[in-house]
């Protein structure tokens, strides 16, 4: 009978590491997904001002093509 409560303090024990582990990576993972939605919102606002440049920059270009033209 020793030799099982040994084993099963033992089998609690890892139980309980275990049980931390998990909540370890539970609360990383919710850091993650916050931190996601954060560079998912700045690289939005990036690429926003990519295109609005982009699209700037073709117009005065075909101003600049019409006017060379002519």
């Amino acid at each position: 009978m020793a030799g099982s409560e040994e084993l099963h303090r033992a089998v609690g024990r890892i139980e309980g590491q275990l049980e931390r582990i998990l909540e370890a990576l539970g609360a990383r993972n919710t850091r993650d997904e916050t931190h996601d939605a954060r560079v998912d919102k700045r690289l939005t606002a990036v690429e926003r001002k990519q295109a609005w440049y982009s699209g700037a920059a073709a117009a005065v270009g075909a101003i600049v093509a019409v006017l060379v033209k002519h």
